[in-house]
């Protein structure tokens, strides 16, 4: 008797599927965050979560990421702190901006699932980060 013969029905061949190339960045972008766009749109891509109501919070999350990059360069190229003649010494007003949108930036990466733990707690819960059930929250960004 031969290993073949004690299959129960037919052989079901598998099937590979190329996964979908993710989108290009819009033209929007600016170049200080395309490595981003294509990093998170690439990554959400291969899990299939890069769906329509997504994609909304992929690009806020890049231009936050942007404007992070933008501030960053302006607190690297005045100074952490301004000095204006006949005015005491301030911090630079870039921080607060900072501060403002790297909790956007963490809020935006957790509800797309780009941080592991994030991931690991909805996993845990059962909950599906591509659900658009609550977006009213981010109706104010």
């Amino acid at each position: 008797m031969r290993g073949d013969d004690m299959t129960r029905g037919p052989v079901r061949k598998r099937r590979v599927v190329a996964a979908k190339k993710p989108p290009r960045a819009p033209k929007w972008v600016p170049s200080i965050a395309a490595d981003v766009y294509r990093r998170v749109t690439t990554e959400l891509n291969s899990k299939g979560l890069l769906k329509n109501g997504n994609r909304d919070l992929v690009e806020i999350y890049v231009g936050t990421i942007a404007a992070i990059r933008r501030l960053n360069a302006a607190i690297e190229q005045d100074g952490t702190t301004l000095h204006e003649k006949g005015k005491p010494l301030r911090v630079h007003p870039a921080y607060a901006m900072l501060t403002e949108k790297e909790k956007q930036a963490r809020m935006l990466a957790g509800r797309l699932g780009l941080i592991e733990d994030t991931r690991a707690a909805q996993r845990k819960a059962g909950t599906d980060v591509s659900n658009s059930d609550d977006e009213e929250e981010f109706d104010d960004l």
